[in-house]
């Protein structure tokens, strides 16, 4: 027999769960039972639909609120006025990048790939950073690309990293502002 509550195989006779304390001798599980309950706060199916619900609504709202901010590298938009200045938005993404001289046409187009992949993650980072401030627009919009070659990598991370290696480091920063249209 198993546990009515849990599914906890009993064993040997045993009328009483050891997981969730629910005695089967009783309609409702009994007293321990619900001792335990109340320490191990259990959510109902219903609770737990109504906040994955909760939950998808707040991610559509974010991400219906990410996908309307406007962005230049300038530091206006033709037919809007900047109401409020926010603060400094940015995002990092990080890729280690090997080169082997003999196949480098290659992994040019990989790391191009890599390169494009990355300035869309740093573009989708500060553009969440701009909505979580409540803005909707970031102005002054740059690019930043690093590399950071195996000594360093070594020096400051200790590790031993192979002749060719390096670390790529792509950043995104800009000033987080609202807007309004004229």
């Amino acid at each position: 027999m198993n546990c009515p509550h849990c599914k906890v195989p009993l064993m040997g006779g045993m009328t009483v769960c050891p997981k969730c304390k629910y005695d089967t001798k009783t309609a409702d599980g009994g007293e321990k039972h619900k001792e335990w309950l109340a320490a191990n706060r259990v959510p109902t199916e219903e609770e737990k639909a109504a906040a994955e619900a909760q939950i998808s609504e707040e991610a559509r709202k974010k991400n219906e609120a990410v996908s309307k901010i406007l962005i230049t590298s300038g530091f206006s938009f033709d037919g809007y006025t900047i109401s409020r200045y926010v603060d400094c938005v940015s995002g990092n993404s990080v890729f280690h990048a090997y080169m082997i001289e003999d196949t480098l046409h290659k992994q040019d187009e990989e790391f191009d790939k890599a390169l494009e992949q990355n300035r869309k993650i740093v573009l989708k980072k500060i553009k969440e950073a701009a909505a979580d401030m409540d803005c909707n627009a970031i102005i002054g919009l740059r690019f930043d690309i690093t590399t950071i070659d195996r000594w360093s990598i070594n020096y400051m991370m200790g590790r031993n990293v192979e002749p060719g290696s390096h670390v790529i480091c792509v950043s995104a920063y800009g000033s987080a502002v609202v807007i309004e249209k004229n």
